[in-house]
C-alpha cells in the first residue's frame, strides 16, 4: 500500500512533508490507514508498466563497429550503412 502525504507528519518512523508518499515497507500498514483516516494522506494507485516488444529489424543483424564501418552477420565488413544494407539484402 502508497499514500501520498497532505499534510506534514511526525511520529516515531520520521518526519515526512507534505506531497511525501510512504510505503508499508517503511512504516507499518497500520500506521499508514491510521493516516488515511485522519484524512492527512490519501491513497496512490500502482501503476503498471507494461515492456514493448520490438520486432527485430534489418538493423539488428548489421553492427556497427566504428569508423563508418558495418560487420554483417557472415562477418564480412563493409564501409557505409546503406552498402551493409544492400549487402544484407542481396541488391
Amino acid at each position: 500500500m502508497k499514500i501520498k502525504l497532505t499534510a506534514m507528519s511526525c511520529s516515531p518512523y520520521g518526519t515526512y512533508p507534505a506531497g511525501a508518499v510512504l510505503s508499508d515497507e517503511l512504516i507499518p500498514a497500520q500506521v499508514l490507514r491510521g493516516l488515511l483516516d485522519g484524512g492527512y494522506a490519501v491513497p496512490v494507485k500502482e501503476r503498471t508498466v507494461e515492456r514493448a516488444t520490438v520486432a527485430p529489424t534489418e538493423n539488428a543483424a548489421i553492427k556497427h563497429v566504428g569508423g563508418g564501418i558495418y560487420e554483417l552477420p557472415d562477418g564480412e565488413r563493409v564501409r557505409g550503412k546503406q552498402a551493409a544494407l544492400a549487402a544484407l539484402t542481396g541488391r
